[in-house]
């Protein structure tokens, strides 16, 4: 019976797992419906699951994205040189104790900022670190912390009575 129980267990959180990552994209999509293309940064060795996550999620949402695998902190900024040609319309940072630390955040936001490109950060940190936006799931929903304190500085308009979408300060 137990066993049992385990194993249901594992294959429903499996399930809920995969399909996560299109989740995220969506939610972003939802304040930036006219985007074509992202960049996501991600740790293979943190989620190697994710690898089979990238072709589904980019057929579904229908946008290009540039899957950015991250090793090491030390690899940042020559990932980051090498993505120039691309003109991501948003970054995605995933949830990585590596890929999304406070100093890995501010990294990547003063390296697109200046593009106006907002980075989305699925951390704790997002906020402090400068990004646009920080990725919280809420019950089985993915909704986005908009930070008031950079949110002038893009040309984005959440929209209206669209509860998945908060401004904090």
């Amino acid at each position: 019976m137990v066993r049992a129980l385990l194993v249901t267990l594992l294959v429903h959180s499996a399930g809920w797992a995969q399909g996560q990552l299109q989740a995220k994209v969506e939610a972003i999509q939802g304040l930036m419906p006219a985007a074509t293309s992202c960049v996501i940064l991600w740790s293979p060795q943190s989620s190697p699951e994710l690898q089979d996550e990238f072709g589904l999620a980019s057929s579904e949402t229908g946008l290009r994205i540039i899957q950015t695998p991250i090793n090491s902190l030390r690899e940042m900024s020559g990932v980051l040189k090498a993505l120039s040609p691309y003109s991501p319309d948003f970054i995605l940072m995933l949830s990585d104790r590596m890929v999304t630390g406070k100093n890995a955040v501010k990294f990547v936001v003063r390296a697109y900022h200046r593009q106006s490109i907002p980075v989305f950060v699925e951390s704790d940190d997002a906020i402090s670190g400068g990004a646009y936006g920080a990725l919280v799931l809420s019950g089985s929903q993915w909704k986005i912390k908009i930070n008031g304190e950079v949110r002038a500085d893009f040309p984005i308009t959440p929209p209206e009575g669209d509860d998945r979408y908060t401004v904090s300060n």
